[in-house]
């Protein structure tokens, strides 16, 4: 399982899995968004977002099928 937290600024990324009722977590981490990619709640840049999400989650080697 993978949690995203966007907000204007930041990208919070926390990767785990359920298990038993209870959520187990693998790792965690937060990446910085470039100005004017989101702005009062919207998406200005669809396709940078998508870039960065894509690039970290590459860097990290997150499989596509499978978070954990």
């Amino acid at each position: 399982m993978l949690s995203f937290d966007i907000t204007d600024k930041i990208i919070r990324i926390v990767r785990g899995f359920e298990s038993s009722g209870k959520i187990k977590i693998y790792d965690a981490f937060s990446i910085d968004i470039p100005e004017k990619t989101i702005e009062n709640g919207n998406i200005v840049d669809v396709t940078g977002l998508a870039s960065i999400i894509g690039d970290i989650l590459k860097k990290q080697k997150y499989k596509r099928k499978r978070a954990p």
